[in-house]
């Protein structure tokens, strides 16, 4: 009955915690979203390097992406809101060639509601081979309509 009891408390705990430090989590400003790379074995895409890496899944950027090839015509790129809130979100696509020089770039704006996607289509450049997706910066709209919210109402 013991052993039963501390299993409870150690979940329950643990479970408080994850939640109190995914509230803590602080995100920098800006960074990479998503890289693809296409070798002779076809795309590679990687992702996660916004915001962290947490292989448990009790956190999730708010924030993610995605970039692939499609055929030799162009390169799709996704971003992704994976919050409550609604992000005002710029992301740049470089696109690179196998010398890592790059030949294409790209800037687009996203407005996302919340747990909503949205994708671009971008002609690939001349000897592209690889893309990033770096999120330039982003702006949680929901917490600035409720700070707006708050100066007015005093």
């Amino acid at each position: 009955m013991k052993a039963r009891l501390l299993l409870v408390v150690a979940v329950f705990w643990t479970s408080s915690q994850l939640a109190a430090d995914e509230k803590s989590v602080s995100l920098p400003k800006s960074g990479l979203l998503a890289v693809s790379s296409q070798s002779g074995a076809g795309n590679t895409v990687t992702s996660d390097a916004f915001g962290g890496e947490d292989f448990s899944g009790a956190y999730v950027a708010p924030i993610t992406g995605s970039v692939s090839r499609v055929g030799d015509s162009g390169w799709v790129c996704k971003v992704f809101n994976n919050s409550q809130d609604e992000y005002s979100i710029n992301v740049d696509l470089k696109q690179l060639d196998l010398d890592g020089r790059q030949v294409k770039f790209g800037s687009y704006s996203f407005r996302l509601k919340p747990g909503a996607s949205d994708q671009i289509t971008s002609e690939a450049g001349l000897n592209s081979r690889r893309a990033e997706l770096w999120l330039r910066s982003y702006k949680n709209l929901s917490q600035a309509r409720a700070a707006t919210s708050a100066k007015t109402a005093k």
